[in-house]
C-alpha cells in the first residue's frame, strides 16, 4: 500500500525459574503430590515514532510517541494433591496457591494521569481448590466428576501499555477517529482472570477394542478485561484497562474410539460448545465512547465461539513395517462483527465466517538392516489445498471480496496497487498445502 512504518519496537524478555516437585506413594490408598514454582521476569521495552520533519528525529520521552519501561514482575505458585484409591472410588483432591506481583505503579489522579502521583500496584493471590471423583457403574463403565478453580495472570500488554500514562493532546473528544486507540493506558492493578470449571462424564467400553465417552462441561469466567473511559481536565478522552466483563462456556464432547487391532485404529470426536460473554474486544467501551455510543451490557458470542467441531483420525498398517495416518478436522465458522452503512456497527460478533475443514496425511515406511533402522516419511498438510477463510471483510463476511470503497473520490486506490490487488489478502486464509519428505535413522 506504499509508505513506511514509522514506529520502532525493541523488546527483550528474560526470566529466572525455580521449580520443585515431589510424588510419593504414601501407602496403598494414597498418592501424594506437591510442588512449588517461582518465576522472576525481566521485561524491557522501548517504542518510539520517527518524526522525519523534526529535530531530534524521534519524540521526547515525555510524549505518548515514546514509551519505555523495565519491569520485574514476580509469579509464584504451589500445590498439594492427594490421589485416594479405594475399591469402588478414586478421589483426586488438591489445593493450589497462586501469587502475582506486577512490580509497577498506577496514577492516583486520573484527571491528569501523566502528572499524578503514583502508588504501587497491589499483588494478587488466590487459593484454588480442585476435586475429581471417578467410580464404576458397571464392569466396563466409569463415571467421573470434576470441579476446580483456576487463576490466569493478565496478558502483560494490558498491564504496561503506555507506561508513562501520556495522553495525546490532539485526540480530543470532538470527532475523534473511531479506530484510534492511542489514548489507552495500562493498569498494573488488573485482577487475574478467574475460571470455575464443572465437568461430568461417562466412559463405557464396548466389547474388547471399542469405547465411547460423553463429557458435559461448564465454565464460568470472571474478571475479563474491558475499558473504563476517563476525561482529562482539558476534556480529552482516554481509556484504562479494568476488569469489567464476564463470560460462560458450556458444551459437550462425544468421543468414539477403536483401539489398535488388525492393523487398524480410529478415533472420532464431536464437540458442541457455546461461548458467550459481555464483550470479546477489551477496547469496546472506549470505541463506543469515541463514537458517542452508549455501551450495552449484553451477552455476545466470544471470538472463539465455535459451535461445532469434529476431529477424525485413522491409522492403518503395522508399526514394524509401514503406517498411514489420516487426520481430518471440521469446524463451524467463528463469529465476526458485521459492518453497516451507518456510523454504528451492528451487534458485536453477530455474523459467522465460513466453515473450516482440512485433511492431513502422514505415511511412514520402515526398513531394518541388522541393528539399524531407516524410516522414510511423507507428511502432507492440507491435502486438498483448502482455502479456509480465517479472516473476512466485515461488510461481506468473505475473504475474497468487499463492497466497501477504499477512499472517497478519485478513480484508483491510494498507494501502489490497483483495486483488485488490494483485495488479494493471503493473510485472510489458512496455510496452503505443504509437503514434507524425509527420513530418520536409528541405531
Amino acid at each position: 500500500s506504499g509508505g513506511q512504518q514509522m514506529w520502532n519496537f525493541n523488546r527483550e524478555t528474560q526470566y529466572y525459574l525455580v521449580k520443585a516437585e515431589l510424588t510419593s506413594e504414601f501407602n496403598n490408598n494414597h498418592q501424594i503430590k506437591f510442588g512449588f514454582e517461582g518465576r522472576l521476569n525481566n521485561l524491557k521495552m522501548h517504542e518510539f515514532e520517527v518524526l522525519p520533519d523534526q529535530e531530534p528525529h524521534y519524540a521526547p520521552i515525555t510524549s505518548f510517541q515514546n514509551n519505555i519501561y523495565e519491569v520485574e514482575p514476580i509469579e509464584m505458585s504451589g500445590y498439594f494433591q492427594d490421589k485416594m484409591e479405594f475399591e469402588d472410588l478414586v478421589v483426586n483432591a488438591g489445593l493450589r496457591f497462586d501469587y502475582f506481583d506486577p512490580a509497577y505503579n498506577v496514577p492516583v489522579d486520573f484527571s491528569r494521569p501523566e502528572l499524578s502521583d503514583r502508588e504501587p500496584a497491589e499483588p494478587t493471590y488466590q487459593f484454588s481448590p480442585r476435586l475429581g471423583l471417578a467410580f464404576p457403574i458397571s464392569e466396563t463403565g466409569v463415571v467421573h466428576v470434576s470441579y476446580g478453580h483456576f487463576f490466569q495472570i493478565p496478558n502483560y500488554f494490558y498491564l504496561y501499555t503506555n507506561p508513562q500514562f501520556n495522553i495525546d493532546p490532539l485526540q480530543s473528544s470532538v470527532s475523534p477517529p473511531p479506530s484510534s486507540l492511542k489514548n489507552t493506558v495500562g493498569n498494573a492493578n488488573l485482577e487475574p482472570q478467574q475460571t470455575t470449571i464443572y465437568e461430568l462424564g461417562i466412559q463405557q467400553q464396548l466389547g474388547g477394542i471399542y469405547g465411547v465417552s460423553l463429557t458435559v462441561f461448564f465454565k464460568d469466567i470472571r474478571n475479563l478485561i474491558g475499558t473504563e473511559v476517563f476525561r482529562t481536565l482539558e476534556g480529552i478522552q482516554f481509556a484504562r484497562y479494568i476488569n469489567r466483563d464476564f463470560a460462560y462456556v458450556r458444551g459437550a464432547t462425544l468421543d468414539f474410539e477403536r483401539r489398535y487391532a488388525q492393523n487398524f485404529a480410529m478415533n472420532i470426536n464431536y464437540t458442541y460448545q457455546i461461548a458467550m460473554g459481555t464483550a470479546s474486544d477489551p477496547n469496546n467501551a472506549f470505541l463506543d465512547a469515541q463514537a458517542d455510543k452508549e455501551t450495552e451490557k449484553q451477552l455476545v458470542p466470544l471470538n472463539w465461539d465455535r459451535r461445532h467441531q469434529i476431529n477424525l483420525s485413522l491409522r492403518l498398517g503395522d508399526p514394524k513395517d509401514y503406517v498411514i495416518s489420516f487426520i481430518g478436522r471440521y469446524g463451524s465458522g467463528l463469529p465476526y462483527t458485521q459492518a453497516s452503512r451507518v456510523i454504528q456497527p451492528l451487534l458485536e460478533n453477530g455474523g459467522r465466517k465460513p466453515d473450516e475443514y482440512t485433511l492431513d496425511i502422514f505415511a511412514n515406511k520402515r526398513f531394518i538392516w541388522d541393528r539399524t533402522s531407516v524410516s522414510f516419511f511423507v507428511k502432507i498438510y492440507n491435502v486438498f489445498d483448502r482455502l479456509n477463510e480465517v479472516n473476512v471483510f466485515s461488510d461481506t463476511g468473505r475473504a475474497s471480496y468487499s463492497t466497501e470503497p477504499l477512499y472517497a473520490g478519485g478513480d484508483r486506490p491510494r498507494g501502489l496497487n490497483t483495486l483488485d490487488d488490494y483485495f488479494i489478502r493471503p493473510d485472510f486464509y489458512s496455510s496452503p498445502r505443504r509437503i514434507l519428505v524425509g527420513f530418520e535413522v536409528g541405531f
